[in-house]
């Protein structure tokens, strides 16, 4: 059987260029969008597919050809739905289509169809909203005040509701404990995160349904920030795993329904901590569920279903590093062959390969998602779309992403060709295409 990792044609909103204030301004040109879908195997669809271009629509003719006219201004955002198919939404700057004349020729798009048994998951990487969001360096803008808290975390991830919300399940690693105002006591850590638990209905609109809470900043502010964190949670749609106030609970999954097809999962991470206490969660300990290896195939053989979607994320590995430790590839590994049917890896803050391991799919790192980091390494990062035909492995589309100004947005230009470069050579190395 081929398995195909997929590197979407899905591109950013670019960098538009203004006219300087002298010039006036001239009326835009009218420009016609060219191109063509199909469905992934099925040389025959007959179901209509509708294109949507700047809010006008029109229908892909039988041979999946479509052809809008569209403003020459700003970007071209191209959704595709229809009876039967995930929809798809691809944003071009009109400098990355081919022109021809007055026609602007888009890369062929491939649709999925749904069927029985196909669910579609979306993963997003490293996320949280404290620090330089609310005290900015340098010159940069304040991007959350407080009397608009909500609409302005809303509007951070707001790009990527196009992209997420077409999922039957979409997931996160939420990188912060939640609170509304700042605990008084924190880990003796130099590096500690709280984000306002509005934080959860941001990502509510974005389309997220989950996040792993199994990571090195879930212990930041000891018990007290345990305790604040899972009680945001009881007001939210949004489900978690991965921490809790002791080792049984933070080891067991989350559970949920997509429409007769359960997903299961689980949240690690993969060390202790060097400070005491430490980030994991012991007898009588709150903290992040420790990704030992005997955790790993503990929770995995107690808890993996046959005709259902077991699911592991992992945040270990180094950070800025281009691929995974030994640990973390055999930890990851090991899930699967104690039966996880899909691993997904965080922490790097960068992104890094994946591979087709026993038929199943790995992606070591996603990198950041909504995250404060300025230095250009992790701008770069990856959202990824997994098919899943139950419990086996189908298909799955890497979403470039530039984390600009801290939001995360589809990646353009030299920044997404960079991106899938990088992915494309990493996964090269696991043997994965």
């Amino acid at each position: 059987m081929t398995y195909l990792i997929r590197y979407s044609c899905v591109t950013g909103l670019g960098l538009l260029l203004t006219a300087c204030s002298h010039i006036a301004a001239e009326k835009p040109e009218i420009l016609s969008v060219h191109g063509a879908v199909s469905v992934v195997d099925r040389a025959d669809w007959f179901s209509p597919l509708s294109i949507e271009i700047d809010g006008a629509t029109v229908f892909a003719d039988s041979n999946g050809r479509y052809a809008l006219d569209v403003d020459s201004q700003g970007t071209v955002q191209i959704k595709i739905s229809g009876p039967g198919v995930y929809t798809s939404v691809h944003t071009f700057a009109h400098t990355e289509l081919t022109k021809d004349g007055n026609r602007l020729l888009a890369p062929k798009i491939n649709l999925v169809e749904k069927t029985a048994n196909r669910r579609l998951l979306t993963f997003g990487g490293d996320v949280m909203m404290g620090r330089r969001y609310l005290a900015p360096k340098w010159d940069e803008p304040l991007l959350i005040e407080e009397k608009s808290r909500l609409i302005d975390m809303t509007n951070i991830l707001s790009e990527m509701r196009p992209y997420f919300s077409p999922a039957d399940f979409s997931a996160v690693n939420l990188e912060t404990i939640l609170t509304t105002t700042e605990l008084p006591d924190s880990a003796p850590k130099s590096v500690v995160f709280y984000t306002h638990p509005d934080i959860l209905k941001a990502l509510e609109a974005t389309g997220v349904d989950y996040v792993s809470l199994g990571n090195n900043h879930t212990y930041d502010y000891l018990e007290a920030g345990i305790e604040t964190t899972l009680q945001a949670f009881s007001g939210s749609s949004i489900g978690q795993s991965g921490a809790g106030k002791n080792s049984q609970s933070a080891l067991a999954p989350y559970t949920a329904d997509l429409g007769g097809i359960p997903v299961a999962n689980w949240g690690f991470v993969g060390w202790a901590g060097r400070v005491t206490p430490n980030q994991v969660a012991g007898v009588n300990k709150g903290g992040a569920a420790h990704g030992t290896d005997d955790n790993i195939a503990k929770a995995l053989q107690s808890g993996a279903r046959p005709e259902q979607i077991d699911v592991m994320q992992y945040h270990g590995s180094r950070e800025y590093s281009s691929g995974p430790t030994e640990v973390s590839e055999r930890r990851l590994k090991a899930a699967i062959d104690n039966g996880a049917d899909l691993v997904i890896g965080h922490h790097p803050h960068v992104s890094q390969g994946l591979e087709v391991y026993n038929g199943k799919l790995i992606a070591y790192s996603l990198g950041n998602f909504a995250f404060d980091q300025y230095f250009y390494a992790t701008h770069g990062a990856i959202a990824v779309n997994v098919w899943m035909d139950g419990e086996d492995f189908y298909r799955a589309e890497i979403l470039p992403l530039h984390i600009k100004g801290y939001r995360p947005v589809p990646a353009v230009g030299s920044v997404r060709d960079y991106v899938l470069a990088r992915v494309a050579s990493l996964s090269a190395q696991h043997g994965t295409s």
